[in-house]
């Protein structure tokens, strides 16, 4: 959902994951492969607005298995993202077969 706010425009990305458009999980069974096409996804969302990394403000990634997280932190170094302001929580994601699932505000 995009808002103007004055001369800006803040989006925010609802909680995004590893989906295929028929509605199946994809990568199933696979953290990194989910956290790459996540990431694929919020990148084109924010594109999509005119917007990119540098604009989010705020980020919380949820991770099924606390381990996992270094798997999003291997996608934050490969991608130059390690100043991304995330907080990174292991919490149990809406399906069971997701194990990452991510959410962002941008302001542009």
């Amino acid at each position: 959902m995009e808002v103007p706010v004055g001369d800006r425009r803040w989006l925010t990305v609802s909680g995004t994951a590893s989906i295929h458009p028929d509605g199946r999980t994809a990568w199933v069974g696979d953290v990194r492969r989910q956290v790459d096409l996540t990431m694929e996804v919020v990148a084109a969302i924010l594109h999509s607005r005119g917007m990119d990394w540098r604009h989010v403000t705020r980020a919380t990634a949820y991770h099924r298995h606390a381990a996992d997280v270094r798997h999003f932190q291997a996608w934050q170094a490969e991608h130059a993202q390690e100043a991304l302001p995330v907080v990174n929580t292991a919490s149990v994601v809406c399906r069971d077969d997701l194990l990452f699932e991510i959410e962002v505000d941008a302001v542009a």
